[in-house]
């Protein structure tokens, strides 16, 4: 179609304005030096060859620059696939010259035009009058914007103030008559406009999506060239062979937060020009008449060589859209239409009124389908991009999520400064409380150890101060079995920084155990978001680009991993504190891990999880089922003096003298000045704790100095369906001690990872800590023991009476004082905070007094453990000859600050007990199922036996082994085990095994 001569076509996207306006009677020409010829190209002879020539306005080295971008030009142009080689049903063609089915007319115009930009080669020896006057003085003053270029038409199609023209150009120059290109200031800036070379060195290096992504290559001094030649008749062969090729306007409306409103752009652009070739009716007859169209099928083509034969599918454009674009325009923009027909741009950012018809109204036509497209590019498109562009529905899903992360807090603040954790958020929530709204339509259970945010789901496992080996152990949640796991790891590393340069290896390793721990489990890695600091974002830089070969590694070797780039989505503008995001950074995050999740949906990756449903307990009280000797003791020594009376000593008033009535032996004890002797605390060497995560309690003995000796367990057997044995690994000395004594240690779960810290209690009621660090949970011999300082200050009353209990079910042990009637003060633990220079904290939030005891004198004989599986410890009295009575748990009346302030529900004897003194019996889960073990030990030899009662409940008792999950049926509610049976010794040679240092 001819352009009516009075006519002046504007293009006014992505920082470029090209003005056409077709040619008057020609003059002759002036002939100063024109652009040298390349012999290698034999062009000296060539017909069509085409002279630059004139250079008005341009000193030296933009002419050079100019120069350069032709030759670069033609470096496109020379791409197998660009001239007369064009296969329509290549990725390049069909999106930006549409589906053969739709421009089969235009093929031949098509591929004219290709083939004579392929073949106007340089030349300086041309006897024909292919010459192109080039120009940098601005002749039609566009390069400034002093009006609206595009008048008298009326058409306001952009912002003229923000605009910049990079480059125009004519069939007839009024000066010398011949074509023109003018090139204003801002196409020599390099920044701006590399060149070629530069531009597709800098996008190969880019990571995903970005680097197959055409913004990243088309903003370069050789596809502006191009361009401009495409509006010139004599490089393409218009009006003859075919129309003249201008700017195309296209019409569409945009939904945004003003409404729907009417928009005029310029197909111009990766993103524009796809949509020009998708569109319905006529596709042909308007690519063929679009300039960019031609230069970016052809820098597509010689992108996806540089990127060894991959297609740069970026930007898609889709026949609707199923989701907002996951990049900032103009990266990706999506459509969907209205049922009239109407289509709308999902894409904000579109500056500019529609004030005149445009050449292409989207609004009364339609994009096409996915189907009118060869079955052949739908296939290749999908693998290529579906891992980057989520186009999956996900609803009905049964989702575990486990939020992972932590970042940087002041060692003198309890708060919490975790992303993860949502600091800095108004709400609290962070990224989660949108990401579940997001998520609706699913089944979601968020899981973790810690809890944040006013959502009612707010677990998660965000870690103040962690840095990725402190991450790494929290493994509690891993036994719950996400699902998908969200890691944003590796702030902390970069803003201390702390080994920066080992830390990706390090996120490698604990995405690696990740994978070990959850083989079902979708891992979504995030490029850690930036920070406003430049020394800490340079080492975040670094630290991401090294992430990505990390994760990318991965997920070619066939691991459910994907790469979630936070870091290109968030500004200084979402950063509250230059390091965390306020709560319009954390909406981003919400929709990058939103999007990634539905990637890994249309992947086919997500698997169904396994019951969230919380154990169900039985109502019925216990019945035991006697089980025999399960361990002799291994010759360790006795459990404990069976002490009657205590008093001060004579010689050391340190020192508290008591009376064993079991041996009659009269032992001293240190227990500082002055010491409590009258309550002095008759605790047991032989424990039982759960070290590593498994949910079976291994056999310890704690020595008078608190070194530790232990047994793993590796799981309960039964022998005839009613008795069983438990099979016991030596691991040798696990802890030296701390210099304490017996009676000070502790085992509880602190930080909510599923496994038993060390624990010393001082005699004033402080607490120190050593964090339980175990990376290879098959051995409990490679536990580090991480030193966290004093994690609780006392609240001014004896250590003796100092308990640690899980009392409102979420993993992490509470801080509990027991005075003389039994009477419990408690204190709600509201979060570890890993401390990597003994500086761990805990938030402990008072609870008051949430039990009135039962009388004078039963301190000791005060146990808390889980009876009925609910997670919940309940209140147990321990009396003569280990008869057991019970208070159950039911429960706090919220999950937030009160959690502890729970009812007790009194249910009277649940164990007659046949021992010979009250305070022989201990509580332990060595089967597994999550109910706690009536255990004896031998207070001479610390062996253990187990004896039945009468009764009969029939349970189901699931043990979880390393690769399987065994179904019993046994008569059993609960059993008492009483610790008299063999210690099963399954590797002889690991009786004497290296001493684990506490650190």
């Amino acid at each position: 179609m001819h352009v009516p001569w009075s006519l002046n076509v504007v293009l006014a996207l992505s920082g470029l304005i090209v003005c056409q306006t077709l040619p008057k009677d020609p003059s002759g020409p002036d002939d100063p030096p024109a652009f040298p010829g390349h012999g290698e190209l034999g062009t000296e002879g060539n017909w069509l060859g085409i002279r630059l020539f004139k250079y008005s306005g341009c000193d030296s080295g933009q002419q050079k620059k100019i120069n350069d971008a032709y030759w670069d030009m033609y470096k496109i142009l020379d791409t197998p696939g660009v001239g007369r080689e064009v296969d329509f049903n290549s990725a390049a063609a069909l999106e930006f010259f549409g589906p053969p089915a739709l421009n089969r007319n235009e093929q031949k115009g098509i591929l004219h035009v290709l083939d004579r930009l392929s073949t106007n080669w340089p030349s300086f020896a041309n006897p024909f009058a292919h010459w192109i006057h080039v120009r940098c003085d601005d002749p039609s003053k566009l390069c400034t914007h002093p009006e609206d270029p595009c008048q008298p038409n009326n058409r306001r199609i952009l912002d003229l103030a923000t605009a910049e023209t990079v480059a125009y150009s004519a069939n007839r120059d009024s000066e010398s008559g011949y074509p023109r290109i003018n090139f204003c200031p801002i196409f020599f800036n390099n920044a701006e406009y590399p060149y070629l070379q530069n531009a597709v060195a800098k996008g190969v290096l880019l990571r995903e999506p970005f680097k197959y992504d055409l913004n990243s290559y088309h903003k370069n001094k050789a596809t502006i060239f191009l361009h401009e030649m495409c509006h010139l008749d004599l490089a393409v062969g218009s009006p003859d062979k075919v129309p003249h090729i201008r700017d195309i306007s296209i019409v569409y409306e945009v939904l945004g937060s003003e409404g729907e409103k009417y928009e005029t752009g310029i197909a111009y652009g990766p993103r524009l020009t796809k949509i020009l070739a998708r569109m319905d009716l006529e596709t042909g007859k308007w690519v063929q008449r679009n300039a960019d169209n031609f230069a970016l099928f052809a820098t597509a083509k010689h992108v996806q060589k540089a990127l060894g034969n991959i297609y740069p599918h970026y930007p898609v454009v889709a026949e609707r859209a199923e989701i907002p674009p996951d990049l900032p325009p103009p990266q990706l923009t999506t459509f969907t239409r209205t049922s009239n027909g109407a289509v709308f741009d999902y894409s904000p950012g579109v500056n500019g009124t529609y004030c005149g018809p445009g050449d292409v109204d989207l609004t009364k036509r339609r994009l096409i389908s996915d189907s009118t497209y060869p079955a052949a590019y739908r296939k290749e498109k999908a693998l290529k991009i579906e891992a980057l562009w989520p186009s999956s529905e996900l609803k009905g899903k049964n989702l575990k999520i486990l939020p992972l992360g932590g970042t940087i807090a002041p060692s003198s603040s309890p708060k919490k400064y975790s992303i993860t954790f949502g600091y800095g958020s108004s709400h609290g929530n962070g990224y989660r409380g949108e990401l579940l709204g997001k998520l609706s339509g699913n089944f979601v259970d968020m899981i973790g150890s810690v809890k944040s945010g006013n959502m009612a789901d707010n677990d998660n496992e965000g870690h103040s101060g962690a840095v990725i080996d402190g991450i790494a152990s929290h493994t509690g949640a891993y036994s719950q079995k996400p699902n998908i796991v969200l890691l944003h790891a590796g702030t902390n590393d970069m803003n201390n920084p702390t080994s920066p340069n080992t830390a990706p290896a390090r996120l490698g390793s604990l995405i690696d155990q990740i994978l070990r721990a959850c083989p079902d489990a979708v891992v979504l890695v995030a490029l850690i978001i930036p920070a406003t600091n430049a020394d800490t974002n340079g080492r975040i830089n670094l630290y991401n680009d090294e992430v990505a070969s990390i994760v990318k590694s991965r997920f070619r070797s066939g691991k459910h991993v994907l790469l979630v780039d936070m870091n290109s989505m968030l500004t200084d503008s979402h950063l509250g504190d230059g390091l965390h995001p306020n709560d319009e950074g954390y909406s981003v995050m919400a929709d990058a891990w939103f999007r990634h999740i539905k990637i890994a949906e249309g992947l086919g990756w997500i698997k169904t999880a396994s019951n969230t449903k919380p154990r169900e307990e039985c109502p019925r009280l216990p019945t035991w089922i006697e089980q025999g000797q399960i361990a002799n003791g291994a010759g360790l020594g006795g459990d404990t003096p069976n002490i009657v009376a205590c008093g001060v000593s004579s010689v050391h008033s340190s020192n508290c003298v008591c009376f064993d009535r079991v041996t009659n032996t009269t032992y001293n004890f240190d227990q500082g000045s002055p010491p409590d002797c009258p309550n002095f605390f008759r605790t047991h060497a032989v424990r039982f704790a759960d070290l590593n995560g498994d949910g079976r309690d291994e056999y310890l003995y704690v020595d008078s100095r608190g070194a530790v000796t232990a047994f793993q367990n590796l799981g309960w057997k039964y022998v005839n369906g009613t008795t069983g044995t438990v099979t016991w690994w030596p691991k040798g000395k696990i802890a030296a001690g701390v210099g304490t004594l017996n009676w000070q240690i502790h085992f509880a779960d602190i930080n909510g990872d599923g496994r038993a810290d060390y624990l010393s209690v001082e005699p004033d009621g402080s607490v120190k800590m050593w964090l339980n660090v175990l990376d290879d949970p098959s051995d409990i011999s490679k536990i580090t023991w991480v030193q966290q300082g004093t994690i609780a200050t006392g609240i001014g009353k004896p250590g003796v009476g100092v308990r640690f209990a899980d009392i409102n079910g979420d993993g992490r042990a509470e801080y509990l004082y027991v005075d003389p009637v039994g009477a419990v003060t408690a204190y709600l633990n509201a979060g570890f905070t890993y401390g990597n220079n003994k500086d761990g904290t805990v938030v402990w939030i008072p609870q008051g007094l949430i039990a009135t005891g039962v009388g004078p004198g039963r301190r000791e004989d005060i146990i808390f453990t889980d009876i009925n599986g609910d997670g919940r410890a309940d209140y147990l009295w321990t009396g003569e000859r280990g008869s057991v009575k019970l208070w159950q748990n039911l429960g706090g009346p919220d999950n937030g600050p009160n959690a502890a302030k729970v009812t007790w529900w009194e249910r009277g004897l649940i164990a007659s007990g046949s021992t010979t003194y009250s305070n022989e019996i201990v509580f332990g889960d060595v089967t597994g199922d999550g109910r706690a073990d009536y255990l004896w030990p031998d207070l001479k030899t610390s062996a253990v036996k187990a004896r039945q009662k009468d009764g009969i409940t029939s349970v189901d008792i699931y043990r979880e082994n390393t690769m399987l999950i065994v179904l019993y049926y046994i008569v059993v509610y609960m059993q008492m085990v009483q610790l008299t049976g063999s210690l099963q010794q399954v590797k002889q040679s690991d009786t004497s095994l290296e001493d684990n240092s506490i650190v």
